[in-house]
């Protein structure tokens, strides 16, 4: 079986959706953090599920103190793409 990790990007949040390891979680959190972080943006981070198969894995909400610019949006969504994830844009005009 498949398993697709997803990423839904709007500008005042980031939803990490369908990792099933806390691994996967980790590395996806080191890229969004190398843009986040060097923008000085104070992300809060709340974590939900279980690498239990068909229970939906893990899920991080990233809630942001700022709005994502395009290029940061776009940035974070090439670096989670080259990690297998499948990025959903929630704001329309962030898709360029």
């Amino acid at each position: 079986m498949v398993h697709i990790m997803l990423a839904r990007i709007s500008r005042d949040k980031i939803v990490l959706q369908e990792f099933m390891t806390h691994w996967d979680v980790r590395a996806a959190l080191e890229e969004v953090n190398k843009i986040l972080l060097t923008k000085k943006m104070k992300p809060q981070y709340y974590f939900e599920g279980t690498p239990v198969m068909g229970q939906g894995g893990f899920s991080v909400i990233i809630k942001l103190d700022k709005p994502l610019t395009d290029m940061d949006a776009r940035t974070i969504a090439r670096l989670l793409m080259g990690r297998g994830v499948k990025i959903i844009y929630e704001d329309e005009d962030l898709a360029g």
